[in-house]
């Protein structure tokens, strides 16, 4: 495995499962610079800031070395969510996952996962978004739209497609795993 010793992820506000409803009226919508046949109505399925706290997401450790008391850790409102195996120039090995309660994708056709998030001082190859449909039992990789480049603090939106999910109680978790 690859080293990663200063990585650092930031997942900020704006962590939403949207479901999207398309109505079949004849009218022109823009929507990213396309066009489109329909009214897309968007409905918000479940959000989570972390203005104010890690709100209902569970913070699991696979591997918390002694010398960390934790990876995971609610910051602030601009950062929401940090993680970091780096502490006092110290670089440890390490794997926690943030996350999400159970949520409901019943009576759904369509829904995606959309969130911000930023990487710095590292590579984002030791990272990742997984699902679960059997609360937390199994889980999969989930595909996202993209990852930062891990040089900066700007944060980046992403996204990913549930439709395979739907009709499901899901779990997401953010996983981050470092090497010392």
């Amino acid at each position: 495995q690859s080293k990663v010793p200063l990585l650092i992820l930031y997942i900020r506000a704006n962590i939403k499962i949207i479901y999207i409803m398309k109505k079949l009226i004849p009218l022109f919508l823009a929507v990213v610079a396309s066009l489109s046949v329909a009214i897309a109505e968007t409905t918000i399925i479940y959000k989570e800031p972390f203005s104010s706290s890690q709100g209902d997401f569970a913070v699991v450790y696979k591997n918390l070395p002694a010398g960390l008391s934790y990876v995971w850790k609610w910051r602030n409102a601009t950062y929401g969510m940090v993680a970091s195996a780096y502490v006092s120039g110290t670089a440890y090995a390490a794997e926690s996952w943030l996350i999400s309660p159970s949520i409901s994708l019943q009576n759904y056709t369509s829904a995606s996962l959309s969130f911000d998030h930023a990487v710095n001082k590292g590579a984002p190859t030791n990272l990742k978004v997984k699902i679960s449909t059997n609360d937390g039992s199994t889980w999969s990789d989930l595909t996202i739209s993209q990852w930062p480049e891990g040089t900066s603090w700007d944060f980046i939106n992403a996204t990913a497609s549930l439709d395979t999910y739907v009709g499901n109680n899901i779990k997401i978790a953010f996983v981050y795993i470092s090497t010392a």
